[in-house]
């Protein structure tokens, strides 16, 4: 019993395509879903007329209560810059690797 043909694990190039681009559509869903979680994370102008509770009051909160690190809306910030760092690059080498056949 012997094997003549050689076996892969690697898949076509039309299955690496396909999920490619499933993985493509996922990651930018993603980053769509984190832009639209973080605009509701942001403080509003005072001229906009709409100032949310939670933020006048943390305004208005002294100093010995406030937490070290980052607040909510730094957080978010900080979340969307390093998808927008990481995302572009990730997808455009992951795309040459399957162009390139590598």
């Amino acid at each position: 019993f012997s094997f003549t043909a050689r076996t892969t694990m690697a898949l076509e190039q039309q299955d690496q395509l396909k999920a490619l681009s499933i993985i493509t559509v996922l990651i930018c869903l993603k980053f769509f879903f984190v832009i639209i979680g973080s605009g509701g994370k942001r403080k509003r102008a005072p001229e906009d007329g709409f100032q949310p509770k939670a933020a006048t009051q943390a305004n208005d909160s002294d100093d010995d209560n406030a937490q070290p690190g980052y607040t909510e809306e730094e957080r978010w910030k900080r979340i969307v810059q390093n998808d927008m760092e990481n995302i572009p690059i990730t997808l455009t080498l992951m795309w040459i690797a399957v162009i390139c056949d590598g």
